[in-house]
């Protein structure tokens, strides 16, 4: 992970750039605090931020500001290098956008804990990224296969708008979801019949429409068997229930 540490005392980064190598970081520092923010702003990685409080020309609470309003690419960690010390100092370096301060001179040792704080909660950041993506994939990979049901469904039902045996029948269908768990349909039964259904089946989304897929395909296999004269199961309604809900229900 980059570490960047921007004072203007090349002493103070060198001493700081000397702490980070030895804990196997490979920090880069920059005196100038306007260098130092364009390399904020090219990082390709998140990155801990180590910056002097009071700087000429671009003080470290300026940066943190310019930060706070214009975030780069990467999230980074910034820690605050300062020798005040008040209540209001601290309050204004956290509203200004600082993640954590240390006092100046800083120890050796609170330097490491609050650097290893700020890689910790960068890490946590990256983990969290990884995770979102992996979710915003999956709820794509979900949505298309909604609307590839979608279709499959809208595909079974009959013409909007059809005339049988000299009766007009119409319909509007508008599911609440992408999938729906109604479903009609109307068809011949020979010149001196016609049989239709609406089905309502408890429940929305994938599972309630495969159901209805699954009534469509035994209307289906009742129609065949009928302009096959194999029965006339689907002209006696109460019986198409009887064995509709023996093939549900069973």
């Amino acid at each position: 992970m980059d570490v960047i540490a921007i004072d203007d005392m090349k002493s103070v980064c060198l001493l700081i750039s000397d702490h980070l190598s030895k804990w196997g970081y490979t920090p880069r520092y920059f005196t100038d605090p306007e260098r130092g923010l364009e390399e904020i702003r090219k990082l390709t990685q998140p990155a801990v931020i180590i910056l002097d409080w009071e700087m000429p020309g671009l003080s470290g609470i300026e940066i943190c500001r310019l930060l706070k309003d214009d975030p780069p690419t990467h999230p980074i960690y910034t820690i605050v290098l300062t020798a005040k010390s008040t209540t209001t100092d601290l309050s204004e370096a956290l509203e200004a956008g600082a993640d954590d301060f240390i006092g100046k001179p800083f120890d050796e040792n609170e330097l490491k804990a609050r650097l290893n704080a700020g890689v910790r909660i960068l890490d946590l950041e990256q983990e969290q990224v990884v995770q979102i993506t992996e979710l915003r994939r999956s709820l794509r990979i979900i949505e298309e296969d909604i609307t590839a049901g979608k279709v499959v469904q809208e595909r079974l039902l009959p013409e909007r708008e059809t005339t049988i045996n000299g009766i007009r029948f119409q319909y509007l269908f508008m599911p609440s979801l992408y999938l729906s768990g109604d479903f009609l349909d109307f068809f011949s039964l020979g010149e001196d019949l016609v049989g239709f259904y609406y089905a309502d089946v408890a429940g929305h989304g994938a599972s309630s429409a495969f159901l209805t897929i699954l009534l469509k395909s035994f209307i289906s296999r009742l129609m065949s068997d009928f302009q096959q004269d194999h029965n006339d199961l689907l002209a006696h309604p109460a019986s198409v229930l009887d064995h509709l809900n023996g093939q549900f229900i069973r």
